[in-house]
């Protein structure tokens, strides 16, 4: 990556995903100690600032080697991990994971995709050794690093709570725990939890006399909930129309409000999601689903090549770009035709087998916990992390906000791939 950067003319900041909303609140840091905007959670704005302290103002090539550093620890943590289902996954899940391309790619930016991850790969790696070695302690690390993740992307908040939800019947049916200490277990993560969280709350009340956790809801409802659950199949690219009904009205309303409250972040961060959620509810209901499912296929089936043709400013062709007629295997053809004759588009075309492969080990590793439950513990802690973030992604598919998925679908890769080899090879089940 370092060799990249020194290289090539190659540029870390991107309007497009947000550098300048963190790097903005990291310059008021370092020049005045703290920040006022409420839309940028404090996590990642504060290592920014922190070395930009160390090596400099503007010295953005230090982060994206922290950010390099941070995936090297990704991978041994997540090795580490798959390591105590089998020794012999240490090595392949750490090898994966550092070449994985879309955890590669999203180092190279100044955005907290990679910190976020970290953090949350932390979390799981304490909460799988809670359930091996029984100490309390480290259930708490895992709440301490979930609060963190809470505290660098707001679309986290719903992990946390599944697992409150959860945690007390997996306690209950394997860890045979009384229900007073289910009770204590419980109710010190979610102080744990709470005590993190309520750091943000306070500055939101302070500086806006609302409580509240971020005025980020109301702007990604309006502005990208919507149009995109009225858009076909979710974004990619948004309804404009719906966009511009939804901006129309949000300006029609903060005209009948008081000169002071036009400068409260939270209160028009309330109106955003108030109309926001009007018209969402205007949809059909085929409308939201089809988008729904739509959206979810495209963040799981897009590689992150196209991200690589965008930063480079490369044309790169799209199968919603062919000729759009009744037969839908002419439209098939034409767009791999044109794949075919493009040398950029078959770089694209063998990171999207490489996706479909690993899809497939992953899809073979579900079905064969649903089948067995095998390894019950881990796979349904794995699904409520990954459930947590497919959850807040309804709508969307940018490939950029699968990056925290990643560590626990390559956990699945593994997996999928060793039973595979079991069946062809008719070798021992892993334990």
């Amino acid at each position: 990556i370092l060799c990249l950067f020194v290289n090539t003319n190659f540029s870390i900041i991107s309007t497009e995903f947000d550098s300048l909303k963190y790097i903005k609140p990291a310059i008021s840091i370092y020049k005045f100690g703290g920040y006022e905007t409420l839309e940028t959670l404090p996590t990642y704005p504060y290592i920014l600032s922190f070395f930009f302290k160390i090596f400099g103002l503007h010295n953005y090539l230090s982060i994206i080697i922290f950010q390099s550093f941070l995936l090297g620890l990704i991978s041994f943590f997540l090795a580490t991990v798959a390591k105590n289902f089998n020794k012999n996954f240490f090595y392949p899940t750490l090898i994966l994971t550092c070449l994985w391309p879309n955890l590669i790619w999203r180092t190279t930016y100044i955005s907290p995709e990679i910190v976020l991850t970290f953090l949350l790969v932390l979390s799981f790696y304490f909460l799988i050794r809670f359930f091996y070695e029984k100490h309390n302690f480290l259930i708490y690390l895992s709440f301490i690093f979930i609060g963190l993740s809470c505290l660098t992307r707001p679309n986290v908040i719903i992990l946390p709570l599944l697992l409150l939800i959860f945690l007390p019947l997996i306690f209950k049916k394997k860890l045979n725990y009384s229900n007073s200490k289910i009770f204590k277990t419980v109710s010190f993560c979610f102080l744990i939890f709470f005590a993190i969280i309520s750091t943000q709350v306070l500055k939101v009340y302070k500086i806006s006399g609302y409580f509240g956790y971020s005025s980020q809801s109301g702007r990604a409802i309006l502005s990208y909930y919507y149009p995109c659950l009225a858009t076909s199949y979710g974004c990619g690219k948004r309804n404009l129309d719906a966009f511009n009904s939804g901006k129309k009205e949000y300006e029609e309303r903060i005209k009948k409000l008081k000169p002071e409250d036009l400068e409260n972040q939270i209160i028009l961060s309330r109106i955003q999601r108030s109309i926001g959620i009007e018209k969402i509810r205007q949809l059909e209901l085929k409308q939201i689903i089809q988008s729904s499912i739509g959206s979810q296929i495209k963040l799981f089936f897009h590689n992150f090549f196209y991200d690589v043709l965008f930063r480079f400013d490369i044309t790169a062709f799209h199968f919603t770009e062919t000729e759009n007629t009744s037969n839908f295997l002419e439209r098939i053809i034409k767009f791999f035709k044109i794949v075919f004759t493009d040398k950029y588009m078959l770089i694209w075309f063998f990171f999207e087998m490489v996706l479909f492969l690993s899809r497939l080990f992953q899809f073979q590793s579900f079905v064969h916990f649903i089948k067995t439950r095998e390894n019950k513990i881990l796979f349904s802690l794995l699904f409520i992390f990954i459930l947590s973030q497919i959850i807040t992604l309804i709508g969307f598919s940018t490939v950029r906000y699968r990056t925290p998925l990643e560590p626990f679908l390559i956990l699945m890769t593994i997996f999928g791939f060793s039973q595979i080899k079991q069946k062809l090879f008719m070798g021992k089940k892993y334990k």
